[in-house]
């Protein structure tokens, strides 16, 4: 009974079985097996006392009574996972950022919050539609809208740009448009009353500055300089950022083009006393210089008009007579604004077309702009009329041309291949220029080139001998350098690349002695700071004149000398600081005095020196000073008593002996001031060592002639 009452699934159970044991209802197989087991003999005592497991008895319960005693719970689960899962949807989307609006899909429709998002960032890309279109969004909302205090504060910020727009705008001399900016700041802005008042300032500096800088411009055209610099002063004191800023430094720029220009067009007319072509071509060498939009340049127009035309003509004879070069420098004076500016260009490019086919200019541009040359002076002369001035001479150069041109296509050709760099394309090209005999005009351009490219072969065939003898030399080592200098060596003294290989011997010679010395000096460095000085000297002393490292040798003797002499004269020094503090200050100075002059501590000894025979006068003085003071008045006492004996004494006693007077007290020693510290000697430096130029010890190779085909040619 307690075992029920304990167990509240056990009490139901048995409740639930009563009901179904009375039932008259024939009991199924089930139950007719539960009684057969019934009426088998019973387990022991100790058997039947055992209880049930929990889940065995839930186990044990049917079906209905299963979903009677699951169901309240389950639907109590499900209600608490609701209420779970909606609170944390809440807090998911309380504390996440919105989406982004989508500017290119926002309608006049859309809430105003993204219609004023989309504006600001319309307005950030500073257009002027766009910053329009967001103030005409926000001016006229009213004060209690929500978004008024943000609308208001992004006004401020587009007018602020409207503002910038429009300086810009003055700057660059735009007043209207300017204007029109800020006149499009609307009333409400916080920056619309400092837009009106900007725009009054402009209006009223504008019309001086205009006026000002009109009279500044005739002052300059009627070369009143006075005039024109006093206007300059009043346009920059109006105060406007145009007139003040960017005209007025244009101003004053004109005003200097204009000084120069008249100087100019003034010395340009005195040079001219013969009026010939050679004085007309140097007085436009001077005004072709003047700034065009200057008013000095428009007077001098005729002029130069009437100095061009001789000019020219002056060009053309020499071209005819061959000299291109002044042909050339007599059309670069010819101003673009004459009459003759074509004609003077046509002379340039037959004058430049002539230095082209002049042998000492074969180079100066490659093949290929040469031949562009060459087809435009042709194209040129075959333009010419009977009439023109450079007919002749042109139909007489144009077969001479076509020989030139027929020679650099070939060349052209022949350099294409040899680009490859390779010697089977160096021989084919070098086997190309070799037919252009030399009866051909091009023949001193072919054979450079000839010899060019045979050099270019052997250094090709040369360089396996050279990288060789480059990777043994970086290995720097005595054997590395000398395997280098036998690999060079292979390159014989008719090869392109000889110089080259005698270098890299120098190189690796100079390189061997140095890596033969260098053990030497690191020894002599560490038998110094060992301070065994004299051995380091001995050490170092065996570099000779003609090795590399010879200067840097002699520093370090000179340096091991110096440390051997401090080290010889610390202790000196040191004994005598020791006497000077016992107070022996003259043996101090006597040894201190040991250290000889030039030597490293001579000038502290002396100055030790020095100090010390300060120290010892001072002293010297203290004591005679003490000696020198009076003695005390007691032998004057003795000589005063005879005199004063009683006159009763009787006269038959014989006279005592007059008492000696004492001896006078020996006079002071006269005081002698001391003598002044001796001045330090110091040695004169000795005389730097005479140099002597090392000996080489390899053989010098015999001086190297460059010839023309070591250039390197650029086509």
């Amino acid at each position: 009974m307690a075992n029920k009452q304990s167990d509240p699934i056990g009490i139901r159970f048995d409740e639930e079985l009563a009901p179904e044991a009375s039932s008259p209802i024939p009991a199924p197989a089930e139950d007719a097996a539960d009684s057969a087991r019934q009426d088998a003999p019973s387990p022991p005592p100790s058997e039947a006392a055992t209880p049930v497991p929990l889940l065995a008895r839930v186990a044990l319960l049917p079906r209905k009574t299963l979903d009677r005693l699951w169901g309240w719970h389950l639907f109590w689960f499900l209600v608490l996972v609701g209420f779970t899962s909606t609170a944390m949807g809440a807090l998911v989307w309380l504390f996440s950022m919105p989406p982004v609006t989508d500017c290119r899909t926002v309608s006049n429709l859309a809430p105003e919050r993204a219609r004023l998002y989309c504006a600001q960032q319309a307005a950030q890309s500073g257009q002027v539609p766009e910053i329009e279109q967001a103030i005409r969004l926000v001016q006229d909302w009213p004060e209690d809208h929500p978004l008024y205090r943000q609308g208001l504060r992004f006004m401020e910020q587009w007018s602020q740009m409207l503002m910038q727009r429009a300086n810009q705008e003055v700057i660059a001399g735009n007043l209207p448009v300017a204007i029109g900016l800020l006149s499009r700041i609307p009333s409400n802005s916080p920056l619309y009353n400092e837009a009106q008042t900007t725009i009054d300032s402009w209006d009223q500096g504008w019309e001086r500055g205009q006026q000002l800088y009109a009279q500044a411009m005739d002052a300059l055209k009627a070369q009143r300089w006075n005039d024109a610099e006093a206007n300059a002063q009043r346009l920059g004191r109006i105060g406007d950022r145009y007139w003040s800023g960017a005209r007025l430094d244009a101003l004053m720029a004109r005003v200097a083009a204009e000084k120069e220009g008249r100087r100019r067009i003034k010395q340009a007319r005195e040079g001219i006393a013969w009026n010939s072509p050679e004085e007309y071509q140097t007085a436009l060498g001077l005004v072709i210089n003047i700034e065009p939009a200057t008013f000095a340049r428009a007077e001098a127009a005729e002029d130069m008009e009437t100095w061009s035309v001789e000019v020219v003509d002056l060009a053309i004879r020499r071209q005819i007579e061959g000299n291109y070069q002044k042909a050339l420098e007599a059309t670069k004076v010819i101003p673009p604004e004459t009459s003759v500016y074509d004609v003077a260009q046509q002379v340039r490019l037959l004058a430049q077309t002539d230095r082209i086919l002049n042998a000492g200019n074969l180079f100066q541009q490659s093949i290929s702009g040469n031949i562009l040359a060459l087809l435009e002076a042709q194209a040129l002369a075959e333009s010419f009329t009977n009439d023109h001035p450079l007919y002749a001479l042109a139909q007489e150069r144009i077969p001479l041309w076509q020989e030139h041109l027929q020679d650099l296509y070939q060349l052209q050709i022949a350099s294409f291949v040899a680009d490859l760099g390779q010697p089977f394309a160096l021989n084919l090209a070098a086997s190309q220029v070799a037919a252009i005999d030399d009866s051909r005009p091009r023949r001193i351009h072919a054979q450079t080139l000839l010899a060019h490219w045979r050099n270019e072969v052997q250094r090709v065939s040369d360089r396996p001998y050279l990288r060789r003898a480059q990777r043994l030399a970086e290995l720097n080592t005595i054997e590395g350098h000398q395997a280098a200098i036998i690999q060079a060596r292979n390159i014989s003294e008719d090869r392109a690349a000889w110089s080259e290989a005698q270098a890299l011997i120098q190189t690796s010679q100079e390189q061997i002695l140095i890596l033969q010395d260098r053990p030497i000096l690191q020894e002599a460095e560490e038998l110094a700071q060992a301070e065994k000085f004299a051995e380091a000297v001995e050490l170092a002393q065996q570099i000779e004149r003609d090795r590399p490292l010879y200067d840097e040798a002699r520093e370090a003797i000179s340096r091991f000398r110096e440390q051997w002499s401090r080290f010889e004269d610390r202790p000196i020094l040191d004994e005598a600081i020791e006497y000077a503090e016992n107070g022996q200050l003259t043996d101090a100075i006597a040894t201190a005095a040991q250290i000889a002059p030039g030597r490293p501590l001579y000038f502290e000894a002396q100055a030790e020196i020095g100090r010390w025979l300060r120290e010892r006068d001072q002293g010297g003085s203290s004591s005679r000073a003490r000696s020198s003071s009076p003695a005390p008045a007691q032998a004057s006492t003795p000589a005063s008593t005879p005199a004063s004996a009683p006159a009763s004494a009787p006269a038959s006693a014989p006279a005592p002996e007059p008492a000696s007077a004492p001896a006078p007290a020996p006079a002071p020693e006269p005081y002698y001031a001391p003598e002044p510290a001796p001045e330090p000697y110091y040695a004169p430096e000795p005389a730097p060592e005479p140099y002597y130029a090392p000996e080489p010890n390899y053989a010098v190779p015999e001086p190297y002639e460059p010839d023309l085909s070591d250039k390197k040619i650029i086509n």
